[in-house]
């Protein structure tokens, strides 16, 4: 079967490499191939006065599962030649990963809803009309998109968002710093705080408003809210590596995010995703997805378990999702329209509604593909973080979990969601109203009146190889474990009760 080839617009202008010169051909098709050099060098370009230098570093390669990485929320891509990294075996020359990243969505000026599970739009009842029309404003032509969703990795090619506030630091990585006290955490006597054997550290925001998309149906520049501010978010983002014999595929992704518009305003309606383009080996259109609710894990994988140019079985590429944002508000989450104990079958998964304080959760796992097409809307990206079936924005189903991508080999996109929240600035006192729908007067109803105090909000993601399918529950146990100890971990000798 001919290899499929991906568009690709490498954004940000030509990246200056700092030991020799790519030929970088923008705008043109690239063969997914495996590339020699797995440990790429620095490269950086000018990006705007406010923001200095981007930065890509030969990033996570303490243990066997090499991750690329950049200062502006894309990892596990080789950005500079534009080809797939997630090296495993670590040496071996075979890749899973084109891009991965974090995206944030949510609007301002827009009511807080208890649910956003809503139907067949043109067959459906004058609730789903009700309850999309609060979020995404139709009643202009063309319709004017409330929500923004801001893209750490786009799978279409397009904007990539979020742009560097700070290097990327590799812990243990001295010689890429000028200075050896490069590395910016450092308790009260001054010392280095790192918890893994390899920890990275950055900081990136969405206020380069030379980086947003301004496509059709984007938010960015329509709207005096969004244009003048963005989304107005920054994400702090950190990772945490080890290399012992049952940890030596693991790396934990820490996102802490946290509101920062200059003019105050909460952002409501706020889901965060990190969402992956898989690619299992040279040839991209013959991957699967699959799914693990009951561990809330995504893997994906070769249909046929072989690959050209591999030396062993194509393993199982995985991120299990760990920690999720409290609720500011009790969520209507199975979109019954009530708030109780029940639990509602969605897509073979039982969903129960979420209280105030509670922990999200993953509250969607959705999957698309290349060859069906990315979302690339603003809609588009908002309602697949919000758990709702993609493509066809007109024609929306909530459908918040996929138990996988079915049996036809594709080019693999999987999104792990978790929202609606509110997001205040840290320290500032939000008085919320939150809106339910009711069906005795067929309108919008208060449903409770809540003080939020802004914030930061953290989701936690480790991701993981497996050599085969029986080791991904093992290995996310102990990537749970290790989470749940706070990532101070007992020696290698210790784990023998854990993995047991």
């Amino acid at each position: 079967m001919k290899e499929l080839f991906k568009m690709r617009t490498l954004t940000g202008g030509l990246l200056i490499l700092c030991f020799g010169v790519f030929a970088l051909l923008l705008g043109e098709s690239q063969a997914r191939k495996g590339i020699q050099e797995t440990s790429p060098p620095e490269a950086s370009t000018a990006q705007t006065d406010h923001f200095g230098l981007r930065y890509i570093r030969h990033g996570l390669d303490i243990n066997d599962f090499r991750v690329p990485m950049t200062n502006w929320a894309i990892f596990g891509q080789f950005v500079e030649v534009g080809r797939a990294g997630g090296e495993w075996p670590k040496g071996s020359n075979e890749f899973y990963i084109f891009g991965a990243g974090i995206w944030v969505s949510g609007n301002v000026n827009r009511p807080s809803l208890q649910t956003l599970a809503f139907s067949n739009l043109s067959m459906g009842t004058r609730r789903d009309s009700v309850l999309y029309s609060a979020i995404i404003d139709t009643n202009r032509f063309p319709p004017r998109t409330n929500p923004r969703a801001v893209i750490g990795y786009n799978p279409s090619g397009g904007a990539e968002e979020f742009s560097g506030l700070t290097d990327i630091f590799i812990s243990d990585h001295p010689e890429d710093y000028p200075t050896p006290d490069f590395w910016p955490l450092v308790d009260d006597q001054g010392n280095p705080i790192i918890l893994g054997i390899e920890d990275s550290y950055t900081e990136y925001d969405d206020q380069d408003s030379t980086r947003w998309d301004t496509g059709i149906n984007s938010n960015a520049g329509d709207g005096v809210d969004i244009a003048k501010y963005g989304l107005g978010v920054k994400v702090i983002q950190r990772t945490h590596s080890w290399d012992y014999e049952e940890n030596k595929t693991i790396h934990f992704f820490r996102y802490d995010i946290v509101n920062i518009r200059e003019d105050m305003a909460p952002i409501r309606n706020c889901f965060v995703s990190v969402m992956c383009d898989a690619d299992v080996g040279r040839k991209a259109n013959d991957d699967l997805v699959g799914f693990d609710h009951g561990r809330n894990l995504g893997y994906a994988y070769d249909y046929d378990f072989a690959e050209v140019g591999f030396k062993r079985m194509p393993g199982f590429l995985t991120f299990v999702f760990l920690q999720s944002p409290l609720a500011t508000y009790d969520v209507d989450l199975n979109g019954d329209d009530q708030i109780s104990d029940d639990s509602i079958l969605w897509n073979e998964v039982w969903v129960k509604d979420v209280l105030k304080g509670e922990p999200l959760g993953l509250t969607s796992f959705k999957t698309s593909n290349l060859q069906s097409g990315d979302p690339d809307t603003e809609p588009e990206k908002y309602l697949i973080m919000a758990g709702h079936n993609y493509p066809d924005v007109g024609d929306q189903r909530y459908a918040p979990f996929d138990v996988g991508s079915g049996n036809i080999p594709l080019d693999q996109r999987l999104f792990q969601n978790t929202g609606p929240f509110l997001l205040a600035p840290v320290g500032q006192t939000v008085i919320d109203t939150i809106w339910r729908w009711d069906w005795a007067t067929e309108s919008l109803a208060l449903a409770s009146i809540d003080t939020v105090m802004g914030d930061t909000v953290r989701v936690v993601v480790a991701v993981f190889m497996a050599p085969d399918l029986e080791k991904i529950p093992k290995i996310a146990e102990m990537a749970r474990f290790i989470h749940e100890r706070g990532y101070m971990l007992p020696k290698p000798s210790d784990y023998s009760d854990v993995i047991r």
